[in-house]
């Protein structure tokens, strides 16, 4: 039995152990110039703490900001407290509404004329005349004297004009 345990943990557990160093030995060569992600280096830590400084730097400055807008709407709600609003308020909702009653008549009546300018003007129409009675069709015989009465263009000479004269 001892032969048989000695036989496995020789042949059976170093061929394992082996193997397995064999892949790391490989893993590390091929691997050796290549860069982790996700990993943090001195210098990657060096950019993202002036990153972060750079951003803190700018909230403070929108918070300042904030700050004054705030204070400056404070001061116009409370001037517009000490104002009578509700005259002002019934004053401006008139003039608005008649300022925009006032441009829509206008533009309507723009509109109006334009629609007017384009169409084209009726022409007066004739009298009505009564009808004739229908004639009847001509003969043929007047129909085929009309017919002879064109005559057909003489021909030029192509000789003479080839010559010039």
């Amino acid at each position: 039995m001892s032969n048989i345990l000695s036989y496995l943990f020789c042949f059976g557990i170093w061929p394992w152990i082996l193997g397995g160093l064999l892949g790391f030995l490989l893993g590390c060569l091929l691997c050796r110039g290549k860069k982790q992600v996700g990993d943090l280096s001195i210098e990657g830590e060096g950019q993202l703490r002036a990153e972060n400084d750079s951003l803190r730097a700018r909230i403070g400055d929108l918070e300042a900001s904030l700050k004054a807008k705030d204070g400056e709407i404070g001061d116009l709600k409370t001037s517009l407290s000490a104002a009578p609003a509700a005259e002002v308020k019934a004053d401006d909702d008139d003039t608005y509404a008649l300022e925009w009653r006032n441009r829509y008549l206008a533009a309507r009546v723009k509109y109006l004329e334009g629609r007017i300018s384009d169409t084209p003007k009726p022409k007066k129409a004739a009298p009505k005349k009564k009808a004739a009675p229908k004639k009847k069709a001509a003969p043929k015989k007047v129909v085929a004297k009309k017919a002879t009465k064109k005559k057909a263009a003489p021909k030029k000479n192509m000789s003479i004009i080839a010559r010039g004269t």
